[in-house]
């Protein structure tokens, strides 16, 4: 086998939500089967490598509950797609062109009203982009890429009581697919004991698929009604990262994300858009102390701004603070020299702050998760005799 090919990369997965006939109230058999084909080509004139392939997907769903959400579908998916880099000198070009075709087979359920049909979607997307590397630890980059994305069914024909999303969800079958435009530029600083990197993006949608109330109550379960509808949307926003090196076992990391974003069919902010947020925290590390070997200590902080700038039927949250705490090492005496044993324990929520992610699909039901602590042990194969 040519070493620049990977002939086949495949995955299954299989989901059902229970098996007991006495609970059928919603029930789901699903499972999904991908598959990938590459080929790496060998260097073109030294400067110019790529990759070749195609990729499929095959999803199957079966509504087998009393309470339908959804009726049964079947998706299959079919792509090729190829990606070229190209160096000259300090500058490095990228560019890729994918083409997928989807086909989602409808299946009849009178309970949900909806009828047997099939619909189809192609599609082709791509993007392109530069590296110029500036100095030796300093260099800027910028991306441009055209997106799609197809209605689910889920978007389409789902009527009910949707459990993981605290609402009674309906569908819109009438809904276009997604296209996307999305433009960012970074600058980039790496060294042996620096890497920092600011970026800015622009991203404008096309047929902006969201879940929107229509201020209705669905009297045998209470929970609000939402409706799937669409606009076009832009978003926008930058980030800043940095890692430093304070001292030899001594690491500080941090950063920023700000996101604004508009629903220019309404001029309103779209639901549920992230809040500007912060994030600092440092790790000490010690090859070994009082016997544990590669043991690490963390503290970090997150801090999110509130976010008032909602859609005129969505709630508004209020900022918050939260301090993280964790430290790992390796089991001594265990494993085969090169891998061994590890434990990690991480406390979320330190301060046990009361608070609402803007995010949370039951923020206007409950709060998050207050104090929260989490013991890892992981066992490599080859550390078992």
């Amino acid at each position: 086998m040519d070493k620049n090919a990977e002939v086949l990369d495949k995955s299954f997965q299989f989901y059902q939500v229970t098996s007991k006939e006495k609970y059928q109230g919603l029930n789901l058999f699903l499972d999904t089967t991908t598959a990938d084909a590459k080929f790496h080509h060998k260097p073109i004139f030294n400067f110019l490598k790529g990759t070749i392939g195609i990729s499929g997907l095959e999803q199957r769903n079966k509504t087998i509950g009393t309470e339908p959400l959804i009726p049964s579908y079947g998706i299959i998916n079919i792509a090729g797609y190829f990606l070229e880099e190209l160096k000259l000198g300090s500058l490095t070009f990228s560019a890729g062109i994918r083409g997928d075709k989807r086909s989602v087979d409808i299946r009849n359920n009178q309970t949900l009203g909806v009828s047997e049909q099939t619909k189809n979607y192609y599609m082709t997307t791509g993007s392109t982009g530069v590296v110029w590397r500036i100095y030796k630890s300093f260099s800027t980059i910028f991306n441009y890429g055209r997106g799609f994305r197809a209605p689910t069914p889920f978007e389409l024909f789902s009527y009910g009581v949707h459990e993981g999303t605290g609402k009674f969800e309906i569908g819109n079958n009438h809904l276009k697919p997604e296209y996307s435009n999305n433009l960012d530029f970074s600058l980039r600083f790496a060294s042996s004991k620096i890497q920092t990197e600011i970026s800015i993006f622009q991203n404008h949608i096309q047929n902006f698929i969201y879940a929107a109330s229509i201020a209705q109550i669905d009297l045998d379960s209470g929970l609000p009604k939402y409706e799937y509808k669409q606009g076009n949307a832009i978003l926008k926003g930058g980030e800043f990262s940095i890692q430093a090196e304070l001292f030899r076992k001594l690491v500080f990391s941090g950063g920023i994300d700000i996101v604004y974003s508009r629903n220019q069919s309404d001029t309103h902010p779209l639901p549920r858009t992230t809040p500007n947020r912060a994030r600092a925290g440092l790790r000490w590390t010690e090859d070994s102390i009082l016997g544990l070997k590669n043991f690490y200590f963390s503290i970090n902080g997150r801090f999110y701004d509130s976010q008032y700038r909602v859609d005129p039927k969505e709630t508004p949250t209020k900022g918050y603070n939260l301090i993280d705490a964790g430290l790992g090492f390796e089991l001594p005496h265990f494993g085969d020299g090169t891998s061994k044993p590890t434990v990690d324990l991480s406390i979320q929520n330190v301060f046990n702050v009361s608070y609402v992610d803007h995010l949370s699909r039951y923020k206007d039901y409950a709060l998050n998760p207050g104090l929260n602590a989490i013991l890892k042990v992981s066992f490599p194969f080859t550390a078992i005799p």
